[in-house]
């Protein structure tokens, strides 16, 4: 039986939404807006909630280059789910596909009736029944949590047993050799950023010293100054990020005894005298063409010259080409799956990857900018509405909703009834949906905090397609405003008609088509290495990974402890997929904004103009915060974000066609 609902963390209890909403009080609509939009007088963003002044601590990021670091809601949320005491105990709703596929077929050994509700509890927040003490009001009568993948109790008392021990013995394995915070990553003092040997087998170790960190105990001061160094943004401090383009910094050597980093460095300094500059996106492309027809004696041979030059740690061609070469040596050896599933990080903890994704987000726009147009365009959409119901398809850990809650606290007239149906892929285990339940909760503080009215629906299933619509416990027509949100997440859903008999994608449209909502905001990664054709595909990721690549080698330093975790855990295991899976292993298929445009098209939507004024306010603040590279630009209806000339993401508004 799962546990009670025991509190919120102390975190969320006592934390504060302050001042620097994206909201400008400048934003102003333009007159070509469409009436379908609800639009909405945004004069009262001017009442901010009272700001406290940011604390005199290391800053990690420079005012620069990034603004909104240290009044930014977002970074906020971030911090707040950060510094959650038991944060370390959970696992990261970054979600593996094939971790979750090869849980669900272990749990189906001897499966029990299939159903699509389970009877755990859902809750809701009313404001007008709680009192006026700090503590949230729960109703557990009334709504239900709904699990559309609930596995129920899969195992007997000896099996769990058994587990148990087994995930005790998996466990030993990752307990710590010392008390540092951060892996040491010693940088070799005699380099250049081109031309080096990095030979294969030593290319692992920086993972093997990773991972001893993973389950020790820190003390609370330490934490504290860690939490300082990372989160905490003041002029007055020295910048991680560089402002400019970055000077040639030592090759990171990882971590080791003496004579063996003594011989490591000898060997590099003697190979580094004899070797060429290469060319590695040629050598790349050539090889991946003779692994595409098979070749492979050229393949293995130009193999060799890579791994000779390639390294995790070295400028953006050498990361790159580190990263796709482990995706064609694993093509070629047919272990691309097996390596991709028993590769993932084991013991890496919601902590780490929440660091080394705030670091991303904090020196790239993207995900910001389209979170701001998004909320945007949800408040003016429901700007007469008594009730808005958000359906979220990918909620994560919620980082987008904390801004438009607030917002639609101060809407003129008060704040609409706020139902929320939270989409999401399950955690292997007895709770599905307890990630999903838990981001839930966080919402629900906030809601009570701004005093609106809360209702929350979490659905955890890893098939999307398979979701109907009563399980979105919609109200009946004319009593809400429905808007659907799903950012960055449809690129894993598959797409693959000859293997899964219909499209699941399509099928999720008609879907949201089904549920006819008020407006449907999409972002999506624009890239068409998601294609069937491996040759094609891989040129298309090579010419992807390379711009944000370079994005990391433009305003991070190489031995950034957060950009080697991010690197690794999102672009070192998504080009192994890409590059070393085929079939339903390979889960990563993001497609075009002109694709995502044509297949909304067939499901029966239509794409609403873009604002102008909404625009010309993202534009000024990309220009005002960001580095002067990163582009923000329209291609018909389309917002597209991208870095020096090429985009990499869009973001747009849909409603129903008649």
């Amino acid at each position: 039986m799962d546990p009670p609902f025991s509190g919120l963390p102390d975190s969320v209890k006592t934390s504060r939404l302050e001042d620097g909403f994206f909201f400008s009080s400048s934003f102003q609509l333009s007159d070509d807006t469409p009436s379908n939009c609800f639009l909405a007088s945004l004069d009262f963003m001017n009442n901010h909630l009272t700001a406290t002044p940011p604390s005199n601590h290391f800053s990690s990021l420079p005012g620069e280059l990034y603004s909104p670091n240290a009044d930014d809601p977002v970074a906020k949320y971030l911090n707040q789910i950060l510094l959650e005491e038991n944060i370390n105990e959970k696992p990261c709703m970054f979600h593996d596909a094939i971790a979750l596929k090869d849980a669900d077929e272990s749990f189906s050994r001897d499966p029990p009736p299939s159903s699509n509700t389970s009877d755990l509890p859902q809750w809701t927040v009313d404001p007008s029944e709680s009192s006026e003490s700090s503590n949230c009001f729960l109703n557990a009568n009334n709504i239900q949590v709904l699990n559309a993948d609930d596995h129920g109790n899969m195992f007997s008392d000896s099996e769990a047993v058994e587990l148990f021990k087994r995930g005790m013995e998996e466990a030993n394995k990752f307990l710590p050799t010392a008390n540092n915070f951060f892996t040491d990553l010693d940088i070799s003092p005699n380099n250049t950023s081109r031309g080096k040997k990095h030979h294969h087998p030593d290319n692992n170790m920086i993972e093997d010293e990773r991972s001893s960190k993973q389950s020790a105990v820190y003390a609370e001061e330490e934490l504290s100054e860690a939490f300082d160094e990372v989160l905490l943004c003041d002029p007055k401090f020295p910048s991680r990020v560089k402002d400019s383009q970055p000077e040639v910094v030592g090759n990171g050597m990882p971590h080791c005894d003496g004579k063996r980093r003594a011989r490591m460095q000898q060997k590099q300094q003697e190979e580094e005298d004899t070797t060429e500059a290469v060319d590695l996106q040629t050598l790349l492309m050539s090889c991946a063409q003779s692994v595409a027809i098979n070749d492979r004696k050229s393949a293995n041979e130009q193999l060799k010259q890579i791994w000779l030059h390639c390294s995790p740690n070295g400028d953006a061609d050498q990361r790159l080409a580190y990263f796709l070469a482990r995706g064609l040596e694993v093509r070629l050896t047919g272990t691309g799956t097996e390596l991709y599933r028993s590769g993932a990080p084991k013991g890496i903890t919601a902590f780490d990857k929440l660091k080394a994704y705030q670091v991303y987000m904090s020196i790239c726009p993207f995900k910001k900018i389209a979170i701001d147009f998004a909320n945007k365009m949800i408040y003016m959409a429901s700007s007469k509405a008594k009730t808005l119901h958000v359906i979220d398809f990918g909620i994560h850990y919620g980082f987008q909703w904390p801004i438009l809650l607030q917002h639609l606290s101060n809407r003129p007239g008060g704040p609409p009834k706020l139902r929320f149906t939270g989409i999401d892929y399950p955690k292997p285990g007895f709770r599905p949906s307890e990630l999903i339940e838990e981001t839930g909760r966080r919402l629900a503080k906030y809601c009570e905090r701004f005093g609106v009215p809360f209702e929350y629906n979490a659905i955890a299933t890893r098939n999307w397609e398979t979701i109907k619509v009563k399980d979105l416990k919609l109200a009946r027509r004319g009593e809400e405003i429905v808007a659907v949100n799903c950012s960055f997440r449809f690129k894993d859903v598959f797409d693959e008609i000859e293997v899964m008999g219909e499209s699941p994608r399509d099928a999720v449209l008609r879907l949201i088509r089904k549920v006819n909502p008020s407006i449907f905001v999409q972002a999506v990664v624009n890239g068409s290495y998601g294609s069937p054709f491996f040759a094609s595909r891989f040129r298309d990721a090579l010419y992807h990974y390379t711009a944000f690549l370079d994005i990391f080698d433009t305003l991070l330093p190489r031995d950034d402890p957060q950009r080697l975790q991010f690197e690794d855990d999102h672009f070192g295991r998504e080009a192994l997929n890409v590059i070393g899976c085929e079939g339903t292993e390979r889960v990563v298929r993001p497609e075009t904004y002109k694709q995502w445009q044509w297949r909304n098209s067939r499901a029966g939507f239509k794409l609403l103009p873009l604002n102008r004024g909404l625009m010309a306010e993202l534009k000024k603040k990309l220009k005002a915060g960001y580095h002067k590279q990163f582009l923000l630009d329209e291609d018909g209806d389309w917002m597209v974000q991208g870095w020096k000339g090429r985009v990499l993401c869009a973001s747009s508004c849909w409603v129903p066609a008649k």
